[in-house]
């Protein structure tokens, strides 16, 4: 039941999985060995790595984690419990999404504040599944619904939906790839969904927060 990895810059790799919380990979053993004592929960569906901080953000069923595999003595630090974060993305040098059961929120790792963006402020639904970047300042997240483009320095919202093309208009949890080309993929309940977000030129519906 493992949902997702990351390497750190010491090329040591870290599972998270579904049941077991999180894992880290034994090179000599050519084993991976659970890391139960850095998190409570083990219900972890999501892993980032940030080689500047060199901290861990492990999404769990209660809440996030981050860990800092270089300096095991310093405090594991919790925020959020008890939210369900699905994925997490690196934005900017500075920032995270979380794609969570209460909507998007965009975390700084610095200083640790942080912005919630729901079904008020234009999201298509509050359970947000995955994200990813375009390298054009737009963050792209798959929901419970349709599929949102959000604008990061506008803060607005565009939706998609099955007439635009999805599969469906309902993702599964964490299932996003940004491959070398810039295309995205979104996994959902119906199939795939890919896309060149330099390639869409129709407009859509745009949602403003009030």
């Amino acid at each position: 039941n493992v949902y997702d990895f990351a390497e750190d810059k010491r090329g040591t790799w870290w599972a998270a999985s579904m049941g077991q919380g999180l894992w880290r990979y034994d090179e000599k053993q050519g084993v991976f060995v659970s890391q139960e004592t850095i998190s409570s929960c083990d219900w972890s569906g999501a892993l980032c790595y940030d080689p500047l901080l060199d901290a861990l953000y492990l999404g769990t069923y209660d809440g996030l984690v981050i860990y800092h595999p270089d300096d095991p003595s310093r405090e594991i630090e919790h925020f959020f419990s008890p939210i369900v974060i699905y994925s997490i993305t690196r934005c900017s040098a500075t920032e995270i999404s979380l794609c969570t059961n209460i909507g998007l929120i965009m975390f700084n790792t610095q200083t640790h504040n942080y912005q919630t963006y729901t079904s008020q402020d234009g999201l298509p639904s509050n359970n947000v599944f995955a994200s990813q970047t375009d390298g054009e300042g737009n963050l792209w997240v798959s929901c419970g619904t349709s599929l949102a483009k959000f604008n990061m320095q506008q803060k607005t919202f565009s939706i998609y939906t099955a007439q635009d093309g999805l599969q469906s208009s309902e993702f599964y949890k964490n299932a996003s790839l940004r491959d070398d080309d810039g295309t995205l993929w979104f996994g959902g309940t119906m199939g795939i969904t890919w896309f060149n977000p330099r390639e869409i030129s129709h407009q859509t519906q745009n949602c403003t927060p009030s």
